[in-house]
């Protein structure tokens, strides 16, 4: 095999290789992305829960009587913030495929080029089919490049993805924010809670639970769900982008190639 038969057989496999470890290298992202949200689900969930505790503590209550309500108020609280995660999972995983197919006909368009390089290589024919070649040649780099422009979008689209999704975690499931002390302000205020603690804890803490129930949760929900409908309509107008991009790049070859 000749020497130019090697490198272009060498080139090829290179750019595989590269495509295929790229894939390998923002998996093992997705897979650490996944991971550092599963960790803020676990960060909530203890959260979530010394809250309720602390509450019933506050009311005076013994902790186990409550158990099955704290359960109900947890499990709706894990099922949102699942919804949340898939969603953004759903996400990372739709850019990512828009990206590897962009990648992959980005392959092949660095393959056909080597081709078309090896002819020029290997070419003594007409001044016709040099300029053919060369036309091929001109339109081929300038796809390769625009597929490295839907591929460069979908790195910046992932990674405002991993910031957003991050930030409206910590806004969406606050603990933090609950004010479980509002009526420890005064000393007054201090004594008369006790009071009402010691002699009304029971339904204080039965009307604790109804209204984090009716209120929290349920604008938890409503804004969760908000927060999905946001996501996916960009998500829409991500892919619509691409498909349009997509669609440009075939019509400007083609023209460029029969020009």
């Amino acid at each position: 095999m000749e020497s130019k038969d090697l490198l272009y057989e060498g080139l090829v496999n290179n750019t595989k290789t590269l495509h295929e470890l790229e894939k390998d290298i923002y998996m093992v992202e997705l897979a650490i992305y996944k991971k550092s949200l599963d960790s803020l689900k676990e960060k909530k969930c203890d959260e979530l829960d010394n809250y309720l505790k602390n509450h019933i503590k506050l009311f005076k209550q013994n902790e186990s009587n409550y158990d099955k309500e704290m359960d109900v108020i947890k499990e709706k609280y894990k099922f949102e913030i699942n919804r949340f995660l898939q969603a953004y999972s759903d996400f990372y995983i739709h850019v990512f495929k828009l990206m590897a197919d962009a990648s992959n006909e980005q392959k092949y368009t660095i393959t056909h080029l080597l081709n078309v390089k090896n002819s020029v290589l290997e070419m003594n024919d007409t001044v016709k089919d040099g300029e053919e070649i060369r036309k091929e040649l001109i339109a081929t780099a300038e796809k390769k490049l625009n597929y490295t422009i839907i591929i460069e979008e979908c790195r910046a689209r992932i990674k405002w993805l991993i910031e957003k999704s991050q930030n409206d975690f910590e806004q969406l499931f606050s603990i933090a924010d609950l004010d479980i002390e509002k009526y420890d302000k005064t000393f007054s205020s201090k004594i008369k809670t006790l009071f009402s603690n010691l002699f009304f804890g029971k339904n204080n803490c039965k009307k604790f639970i109804y209204e984090f129930n009716t209120n929290y949760l349920k604008k938890l929900k409503s804004n969760t769900k908000k927060n999905i409908i946001e996501l996916f309509i960009v998500l829409d107008g991500v892919q619509k982008q691409v498909k349009i991009a997509n669609a440009q790049i075939v019509k400007k070859y083609n023209e460029k190639v029969a020009m």
